[in-house]
């Protein structure tokens, strides 16, 4: 007896190949041909299959993708047997230059865990990039307080005032949770708030305190390549200033 261990993706994949949804159905060499075809594939990082018949039909090649990358290939001309061998692959995109052919590609839906990693690395890539933008954000307005003479307080100072007026809609900006902190132009998160509220809170005081101490309209002068550089996220979450 002989025992194999299978990854669950790859039982996942093969169990689900022709169930695939279709992506294109029909496509003729003579709009794209089979090679373009195929790199466009890899570059959207396919997981299915490419469906190619030669001619009328008369042969046919599957190639097999998956993260976008070609496993493997069955060829009528050896008896529809998984192969990886690329001269198949070759031998195949020749026969499409020399008789025509049509491409049916298919798309095997992610697993809910998938679905539920990329979610997951979404969530966690628009945080890491909201601090970013924050922290940024925060340096602007340091810079801008240290550069009128008239206010005296330091910017670290009147940022925890406003982040303590702020602290019952924001429960996260108060300073003694201990659960967001910001020293040396970095900002230490260890709350649970969204991303969202994370940015509406940090922005809202900054916002507040630039008013208050009539500078808000030079702070958005300095954030000029700010703005800029976060676009996508400030229309993402309809931040604007004033």
């Amino acid at each position: 007896m002989n025992i194999y261990d299978i990854d669950h993706e790859k039982v996942y994949y093969w169990a689900n190949a022709y169930n695939a949804k279709m992506m294109y159905e029909g496509l003729s060499v003579d709009i794209i041909d089979l090679e373009g075809l195929l790199t466009k594939m890899s570059f959207q990082k396919l997981t299915g299959y490419v469906d190619v018949l030669i001619g009328k039909g008369e042969e046919r090649g599957l190639i097999f993708f998956q993260n976008g990358d070609m496993v493997v290939g069955s060829y009528s001309w050896n008896n529809g047997k998984i192969r990886n061998f690329q001269e198949d692959q070759k031998l195949l995109i020749q026969k499409t230059k020399e008789g025509g052919g049509t491409f049916n590609v298919g798309k095997i839906p992610p697993t809910m865990e998938n679905k539920e990693k990329r979610k997951i690395q979404t969530s966690r890539r628009l945080f890491s990039n909201a601090l970013n933008m924050l922290e940024e954000l925060l340096i602007a307005f340091e810079q801008t307080v240290g550069s009128n003479k008239k206010i005296k307080t330091g910017s670290s100072i009147l940022l925890k005032k406003k982040f303590v007026e702020l602290a019952g809609k924001y429960d996260f900006l108060d300073p003694f949770a201990g659960e967001f902190e910001y020293s040396d132009q970095k900002i230490s998160f260890k709350g649970d708030a969204s991303t969202q509220d994370l940015i509406y809170g940090v922005v809202e005081s900054v916002k507040e305190s630039a008013n208050e101490l009539g500078i808000l309209h030079q702070l958005e002068k300095n954030l000029d390549p700010w703005f800029k550089r976060h676009c996508d996220m400030l229309k993402r979450y309809r931040i604007s200033f004033p």
